[in-house]
């Protein structure tokens, strides 16, 4: 079986590419085009200048039952186009209708209407829209959304009511900038029942005037479970009363994320979290949080999961001390700066859960040692969160580079050798000196980075190292061990060697021996040699095959082929070589420092640090990815079907005996003369079968060189 077509190996491929990369996979073959158009389609929008073009449209057409979330660009394109789809999960509309009459625009919005009945699974529509209103039957259809996203739409009585009949089962409503075309007052006043499903509730760019509607539209929401606003208006602390008010009363018994931004005094929040019975998110970006506030959220610490504290200026370090030593359940946490000596007098963190940190350490520049002394203290703290996945030490809205932790293994950062899950590291604005051996350790330790922020080296140059050479940069090139040095192994150490990626090869042999007849390559692998670079080399030790005769066992020719259209077609020629000369031509590409002999791999396991084999001589060898290329009776296959076949998952059809033998026996001549053997003169190589009638015999001969080739093959089916 092909292994491309393994739906194992498809299904992980297809899981690791976003839509914009999936569309090349996709055109590989029919089995791959199954497995990657799903992801091509999943998330489309569609505007005008795609339905421009009759083929976009067939497109949207044959695939729409692929697509899951759909965004309109502009609604015009319903006057031309309405894709059928039936399991969208998500709509989302952007653009205005203002150039439509009237008529046309209502027609738009029915149909739009059709499109969300049509899709029972549609549990999200986003509009952003500032043009002609949207009619009634479209509210009406939304009867099964569970989370509405409205900004900038226009809304007149009727739709208003229209809209809150649509939403008794809604589970999240966003608003933003709305009210600047709905009377706030008529929009909330409008419900006149219960909405006991509403968990999270947002609220933007809210005038002054209109703060006491909504809080009394709250009241009607008891299972409310998430509240967001962006307080920017000076006015918004009496309508925060009202919501104090409501936390007070016993309203809203199920509030546990709060996320207020801007203008939120200090009193404010700790009236909140004195009426809130459990806090586990909260926002307090850009506000006055300060010495209440954080009296008050010591009540909260068992349950605290989320937290921001981003630009806060009345929080100090002794404050972020306490919260990282104190908050067990904390999994994101974003602060503002502390000093590295502040963490140094404080205990121990507990907050083991943590898997994002922003963290703006600042170090007191006192002379090398002293940062040295300090950093090690952070990395210490920093080295028992082990969950990490992102972290930042730095800022990008510090207006000068500061002295903040010093990345590098001199100041103990080699303590961070446990976050192996970490894939984001951000030091932007704060000053380093970091040397080629600082980005190798994190390259070897931070596997899994894929992104990476701010300057390596603050000064300019290396104070005691040349500078780093542009390949050590980049941090995510995994190890890849093969076992195996045939011919297989010694082609994939060439294509990593070509791509940069760091390799080594463990043969069981303790000498290599080029051993073997020969070897008829097809032309499919000439893309792939020239590649290589050693296209030409290749050519040079083999001669092409041009023809292909087949004799019956008393030497009665039956069959004849020529491919001397394979040149022109699929790029070159078919080869035929001495599979030692084909050996001695990839061993020589391998570095030697990369291959080692006497290897003989017996087990390999899996870890959270990659992969791990052991040898026969008891040592031991780590990377990201094995690769078995050593031979029929492999190592490694053998050991993986063992483990597949202790935890029962191992197919049956891969436990069974092949249901036939194959016993063959190869040679070759020593060089002939070519004036004896004219034959060995021709530019091309020649390819004789002669298949046995009753017995199950087959021998082959062929030319190669100045030598001839022959085996003797049994095959028992």
């Amino acid at each position: 079986m092909n292994p491309l077509l393994l739906p194992e190996l498809i299904a992980l491929v297809a899981d690791n590419f976003d839509p914009k990369e999936a569309v090349r996979p996709s055109l590989v073959c029919r089995s791959w085009s199954i497995a990657f158009n799903p992801i091509v389609w999943r998330q489309i929008l569609v505007d005008e200048k795609d339905l421009s073009l009759e083929p976009a449209i067939q497109a949207l057409t044959n695939n729409a039952h692929l697509i899951r979330r759909l965004t309109f660009w502009d609604l015009a394109v319903f006057s031309q186009f309405a894709p059928p789809c039936t399991l969208l999960t998500e709509l989302v509309l952007i653009g205005a209708l203002t150039e439509s009459s009237d008529a046309e625009a209502e027609e738009r919005w029915d149909r739009l209407a059709h499109l969300i009945k049509s899709n029972p699974r549609l549990r999200t529509v986003r509009i952003a829209s500032s043009g002609k209103l949207a009619t009634t039957q479209f509210w009406n259809s939304l009867t099964s959304c569970s989370s509405i996203h409205l900004s900038s739409l226009r809304m007149s009585r009727e739709h208003i009511q229209a809209f809150w009949s649509s939403c008794k089962h809604l589970q999240e409503l966003d608003i933003s900038n709305l009210f600047q075309l709905v009377d706030a007052a008529i929009f909330f006043q409008e419900p006149r029942s219960v909405y006991p499903k509403l968990r999270r509730f947002v609220l933007n760019s809210l005038p002054d005037s209109h703060i006491i509607p909504q809080i009394m539209f709250m009241a009607k929401s008891p299972n409310l479970e998430s509240f967001s606003m962006d307080c920017q208006y000076t006015n918004h602390q009496l309508g925060l009363q009202g919501f104090v008010f409501l936390l007070q009363r016993g309203y809203l018994p199920r509030l546990e994320s709060l996320h207020l931004r801007h203008s939120i005094k200090d009193r404010t929040w700790a009236l909140c979290f004195r009426a809130m019975t459990r806090v586990r998110s909260l926002d307090c970006t850009k506000t006055e949080f300060g010495p209440l506030a954080f009296k008050m959220l010591t009540r909260h610490y068992t349950t605290l999961q989320t937290l921001r504290l981003s630009d806060c200026r009345l929080v100090s370090g002794a404050m972020i001390q306490t919260i990282l030593e104190s908050c067990p359940m904390l999994e994101a946490f974003w602060s503002p700066k502390i000093p590295a000596s502040q963490i140094r007098r404080g205990q121990p963190w507990v907050c083991l859960r943590l898997q994002r940190l922003n963290l703006i350490v600042t170090v007191e520049d006192s002379g090398a040692e002293k940062i040295r002394e300090q950093s090690w203290v952070v990395f210490r703290q920093l080295a028992q969160l082990t969950q990490l996945v992102s972290l930042s030490i730095g800022s990008k809205h510090v207006a000068n580079s500061m002295q903040g932790l010093d990345l590098r293994l001199r100041s103990g950062m080699g303590q961070l050798k446990g976050l192996w899950k970490l894939e984001e590291l951000s030091f932007v604005n704060t000053k380093q000196d970091m040397g080629p051996e600082d980005i190798s350790w994190m390259k070897g330790h931070f596997r899994r980075l894929i992104w990476v922020q701010g300057q390596c080296n603050h000064y300019g140059e290396y104070s005691r190292q040349p500078p780093i050479p542009k390949d050590i940069m980049d941090l995510n090139r995994p190890k890849v061990l093969i076992v195996g040095a045939g011919i297989g192994g010694l082609t994939l150490g060439i294509l990593l060697k070509k791509g940069g990626i760091p390799f080594e090869i463990y043969e069981r042999a303790k000498e290599v021996k080029s051993l073997g007849s020969a070897l008829l390559l097809g032309s499919n692998l000439t893309t792939l040699l020239k590649q290589l670079g050693i296209y030409e080399e290749f050519q040079a030790i083999g001669k092409p095959v041009v023809q292909t005769n087949l004799y019956n066992e008393n030497i009665e020719l039956q069959f004849s082929k020529t491919y001397d259209f394979r040149g022109k077609y699929a790029g070159g020629d078919d080869y035929i070589m001495a599979r030692p000369d084909l050996y001695d031509l990839l061993l020589r590409q391998i570095p030697k420092e990369r291959l080692h002999l006497g290897k003989r791999v017996i087990s390999f396991e899996q870890n959270r640090e990659g992969v791990k084999i052991r040898c026969t001589d008891n040592a031991s060898h780590h990377g990201d990815i094995l690769v078995g290329s050593d031979g029929a009776h492999s190592a490694i296959r053998q050991h993986l079907f063992h483990v597949l076949k202790k935890k029962k998952v191992l197919p049956a059809s891969d436990d069974v005996p092949l249901p036939f033998t194959t016993v063959c026996l190869v040679g070759q001549t020593k060089p002939l003369d070519p004036e004896e053997y004219p034959m060995l003169k021709t530019p091309y190589s020649e390819f004789w079968a002669m298949m046995g009638g009753d017995t199950p015999y087959s021998v082959l001969f062929r030319i190669c060189n100045k030598i001839m080739i022959f085996s003797i093959a049994r095959s028992d089916c």
